[in-house]
C-alpha cells in the first residue's frame, strides 16, 4: 500500500483529535532493532523469513509501548 496516503490520514486525524489532549501516533514497523529485522524479514524469499517477520513485527508493536 505504499503510496497510499496513510501517513497523510494518520497526520490529519492526529491534528484533528489533539485540540482535544494529547495523541499518539505509531507506525509499525519502527526503526527499533525489531522493527529493522522485521523489514529486512520481509525482504527475503521464503516461509521462515516471513515468519520470522511476524516475530520481529510482534516484538516491535510490544516493545514500543
Amino acid at each position: 500500500m505504499d503510496g497510499a496516503g496513510k501517513d497523510t490520514h494518520a497526520e490529519f486525524v492526529r491534528q484533528r483529535y489533539a485540540k482535544n489532549g494529547k495523541v499518539i501516533v505509531r507506525a509499525h514497523p519502527s526503526n527499533s532493532l525489531f522493527g529493522r529485522l522485521a523489514k529486512a524479514s520481509l525482504l527475503r524469499r521464503g516461509k521462515v523469513f516471513h515468519i520470522l517477520a511476524a516475530i520481529f513485527y510482534f516484538f516491535d508493536v510490544i516493545s514500543s509501548f
